[in-house]
């Protein structure tokens, strides 16, 4: 009688569970906890074709276009080139990764950002043998993203920290000299 009712708790509290992680009431990916304002939810998820990440490339002046518009491996070539930049290790599928990456953009750090999603590192294990991005891989605590904001000339990490807020995002990349243009 009383296993039946510690089952049937269980499960009525894992469905509330589900149920305010799907209405992102409460966040399951380890990130900051949310203001009260709700994000726009986008309906279609984008891919990176590769006549985008071409597109993306260095313009005709050599000005290095969006990184975050790039795929992960032409990001991180591009990164190369640069003495700091701000890593952005998360998922396309997580809601906080997707508002991290859409703040970046927004406000013109774009350029100096790279985000390194998990499935893209799933797909092409040579991402990982990239020494920055299996320094910051092993790095990784609970959750994602997790933004670092690096020094690619000395291969060192300034700052580093998961989960996401504007506050804590822009802290990290000014820690690296970026700084919000839009």
């Amino acid at each position: 009688m009383w296993l039946n009712c510690i089952v049937l708790v269980a499960i009525v509290v894992l469905v509330v569970v589900i149920i305010l992680a799907m209405t992102n009431t409460i966040n399951l990916c380890g990130t900051a906890p949310r203001s009260g304002k709700k994000s726009k939810k986008s309906k279609k998820s984008k891919k990176t074709t590769t006549k985008q990440a071409e597109q993306a490339a260095p313009d005709a002046q050599g000005e290095v276009k969006e990184l975050l518009d790039m795929t992960t491996s032409d990001a991180i070539k591009e990164m190369d080139k640069m003495k700091k930049a701000v890593v952005v290790i998360g998922q396309n599928t997580c809601p906080a990764c997707r508002n991290c990456k859409q703040y970046f953009k927004q406000s013109g750090m774009g350029k100096n950002v790279v985000f390194v999603d998990l499935m893209e590192v799933a797909d092409h294990p040579e991402i990982m043998k990239h020494p920055m991005i299996a320094k910051l891989y092993k790095m990784i605590g609970n959750g994602v993203p997790f933004i670092a904001a690096v020094d690619v000339e000395n291969g060192t990490v300034i700052q580093s920290e998961t989960g996401f807020s504007p506050d804590r995002a822009s802290a990290i990349a000014a820690s690296a000299g970026i700084r919000p243009t839009k």
